[in-house]
């Protein structure tokens, strides 16, 4: 899948990122330990990935992991507002690459 996960973080990952954690090593760190066996997916749900990105969902095993991502450097993070423990993954579902522009 060419998707890019969003990961949004405050409070907990505004002060990792403060602590000496750059955004390369958090997105490494959380591209490494976010996995999932592809039989957590639906037939339906695998047949379309296999069809999006075929080189990683196509004829794999149910028993396989795959990342959320195929890099970390396709993992998008956003930092925002202060102390807390709220945060969110908002997948951005289907083939998509997030485009940066200024406002």
């Amino acid at each position: 899948m060419i998707t890019k996960p969003w990961s949004e973080r405050s409070g907990r990952g505004t002060s990792r990122l403060s602590t000496g954690w750059s955004k390369t090593d958090f997105k490494r760190a959380l591209w490494e330990r976010s996995h999932l066996r592809l039989g957590r997916f639906s037939a339906e749900n695998l047949a379309r990935f296999a069809t999006i990105d075929p080189a990683r969902f196509k004829n794999r095993s149910p028993e396989d992991e795959i990342s959320i991502a195929p890099a970390p450097e396709d993992v998008m993070v956003i930092v925002a507002g202060g102390p807390g423990k709220h945060s969110a993954i908002i997948p951005t579902l289907g083939a998509t690459r997030s485009v940066t522009v200024r406002i």
